[in-house]
């Protein structure tokens, strides 16, 4: 709120000065003012003339001086009143110094007003100044009119109130018109300000969405790289359960040399169950390793033998057939072998023997180490 107030402030400073400044620039225009009407009483008044005006001069100028002096003070603003009071008065007697009066001086009874609004710039000065010019020139020209004041007139009366109501008139719109004015550029003061508060609102707004913004990509930056992290972690885990997963297989499903160029899987129910989609892969591998001829595989240790797991080892000792490794199948009970012929699972292309003791017999025989 204070910078929107501050707003027309700072438009009112580049149209105008500081009062202080007006304040000097109003006393150098009185006193070269004063200094001028000095010089020419001089010149061209009498002896009486140049006393009495030289003595409203020095009043004048006294209060000028104690104006300036007083510049910063809160009452300058009613010492300038009096000041242009005292200007005024000053002219209204020129007429009674001079000792005739035609009219022709009443013109500058409206520098007054407008020195005021210089000055002080508030349509209060302006009708102040106005009203105190209207009561002085209605007392003294009043006072000449009635005879108070011994004048001679050197036009008629009646030309002269015609004079005297247009200078009042004059003041009248001088005041007015400066009202309007003010408060003209009072109101388009208020219009700046209302716009200037309404931008401020804006661009507080436009702050304020920013501000969010900027804390919506931290915190989409700070989830992105939280989910990068456990992405990372997840990778890790994988790896890792991917690294168990093969030393499981390893340990489940062995593949040990027992012959030159023969090889044991020893099959194990327990293992199996995790590790069965491993056989054809581990068996292949091993054979490979131990550059085997002859693969044998124990399936002592299996309590029973379903469509999956014959489905495995039918294909690995096809697998294995295909790299030149001939493969045997040991320890098929009774029962599992009826479970076998019951599911359909032909083993007829695979030799099988019923204990591990036969298939290595065979192993030798068929190496010619026998």
């Amino acid at each position: 709120m204070a910078e929107t107030t501050a707003a027309p402030r700072q438009i009112e400073d580049l149209l105008q000065t500081s009062n202080e400044q007006r304040i000097k620039l109003f006393s150098v225009v009185e006193g070269l003012a004063l200094f001028a009407v000095m010089l020419i009483l001089l010149f061209v008044g009498n002896a009486q003339q140049i006393q009495l005006g030289l003595s409203i001069c020095g009043i004048v100028g006294a209060m000028l001086g104690i104006t300036f002096a007083l510049r910063r003070s809160r009452y300058v603003e009613w010492l300038i009143y009096l000041n242009l009071a005292s200007i005024t008065l000053m002219l209204s007697l020129t007429g009674p110094i001079i000792g005739e009066v035609d009219g022709s001086v009443w013109v500058l009874f409206q520098a007054p007003p407008l020195i005021a609004t210089i000055v002080l710039n508030t349509s209060r000065a302006t009708t102040i100044i106005c009203i105190a010019s209207m009561i002085i020139l209605s007392l003294v020209i009043g006072s000449e009119f009635a005879g108070i004041i011994p004048i001679k007139f050197l036009v008629p009366k009646s030309a002269l109130l015609i004079n005297f109501f247009c200078q009042l008139l004059v003041l009248g719109v001088i005041a007015v018109t400066v009202r309007l004015l003010v408060g003209r550029a009072k109101g388009a003061f208020a219009v700046v300000a209302q716009t200037e508060a309404k931008l401020e609102q804006q661009l507080a707004k436009e702050r304020e969405l920013a501000l969010q913004r900027e804390q919506l990509n931290a915190q989409l930056s700070q989830s992105l790289a939280e989910i990068s992290q456990r992405d990372s972690q997840i990778q890790a885990e994988q790896a890792a359960q991917a690294a168990l997963r093969a030393q499981l297989r390893q340990l489940s499903l062995p593949v040990i040399p027992v012959l030159k160029h023969t090889v044991v899987m020893p099959l194990v129910g327990d293992l199996l169950a995790t590790s069965s989609e491993g056989i054809e892969e581990t068996l292949l591998a091993g054979a490979s390793q131990h550059r085997a001829k002859i693969a044998i595989l124990d399936v002592t240790g299996v309590p029973t033998i379903d469509t999956e797991l014959g489905r495995r080892l039918i294909q690995a000792t096809a697998a294995a057939r295909l790299l030149g490794v001939q493969t045997i199948i040991a320890g098929i009970r009774p029962d599992v072998a009826q479970t076998l012929v019951s599911l359909g699972i032909d083993f007829s292309a695979v030799v099988t023997v019923a204990s591990l003791q036969d298939a290595v017999a065979i192993a030798i025989k068929r190496l010619g180490m026998g």
